[in-house]
Formats: structure tokens, sequence, C-alpha cells
């Protein structure tokens, strides 16, 4: 997972980001993105992840779904809540 998302913290336009796995809309495990884009459209930067990602990870790694978010949750130490970012990345996959 740390790799993932150091490749996805390498692009640019990307100001923080995780990657979680949550169970795909058929219940397979799947890879998310999650992101908080820096000063791009949220948009355009959705669609370009995937290609500047598969630049240099395997494509069997690339993530299945990029999400744009306005902040990565947080516990009350500051420390990154990937039980609340998966819930949140669970959520909007199954609603797509």
């Amino acid at each position: 997972m740390g790799e993932l998302e150091s490749g996805l913290l390498g692009c640019r336009k990307v100001a923080s980001g995780a990657v979680v796995v949550v169970p795909s809309p058929r219940g397979e495990p799947m890879l998310v993105a999650c992101f908080v884009p820096r000063d791009e459209a949220r948009d355009t930067l959705t669609e370009r992840l995937p290609r500047e990602t598969a630049a240099f990870l395997p494509t069997d790694t690339v993530p299945a779904r990029f999400l744009p978010l306005p902040e990565l949750p947080l516990t009350l130490s500051g420390k990154l809540d990937r039980g609340a970012l998966e819930k949140t990345a669970g959520t909007r996959t199954r609603t797509r």
C-alpha cells in the first residue's frame, strides 16, 4: 500500500492521498485512491490520474477508482483515519 500511496503522492497536482481496499459492487476487493487535489479541477485530475499512475505502477496495482475529496479524514491525534476513509470510499463506490 505504501508504494501505491507514494506513487499517488508523486503526482504534482495531488496535495494528499491514500489508497484503501474496499469491496467492489460485486463484492471483490478493489483498490480506491482517495486524494485531495491541489489547485486543478477535480474532474480533470480524476481523469488524468489513472494514466499518470499507470506510467510507473504495475498494471494490476493501478487503483480501480480515483476519488477526489475536499480533505482526508483524520483521527483526533491528526493521523489518517483509514477506517473512516474506507467507509467513505466504500459508500461512494457503491453509489456509482
